[in-house]
């Protein structure tokens, strides 16, 4: 058996994560099959760092830093969408 990382937040968040590689143009096929809630923007991201943070910020209006590409992607569509109701 295969044992992966806890994955409850990133579960609640499966919308949010689709509108967020929509908005920021990642082709389903290149879209990650698991996020952990562990995984940070740069584990799952195939994009220029530049590129993505003009495109979180011409869709969502917020300048994210390389710094958001550290910390759990939950929590950075948390603060890009707002927690799951």
């Amino acid at each position: 058996m295969v044992e992966f990382a806890d994955d409850a937040e990133m579960a609640m968040r499966a919308p949010q994560a689709e509108r967020f590689f929509v908005a920021i143009g990642v082709s389903e096929e290149y879209r990650p099959f698991f996020e952990s809630d562990e995984a940070a923007l740069y584990d799952i991201q195939l994009e220029d760092d530049a590129l993505v943070i003009d495109r979180v910020r011409k869709h969502y209006g917020v300048t994210i830093t390389t710094d958001d590409f550290r910390v759990p992607f939950w929590r950075l569509l948390d603060r890009l969408e707002g927690p799951p109701r």
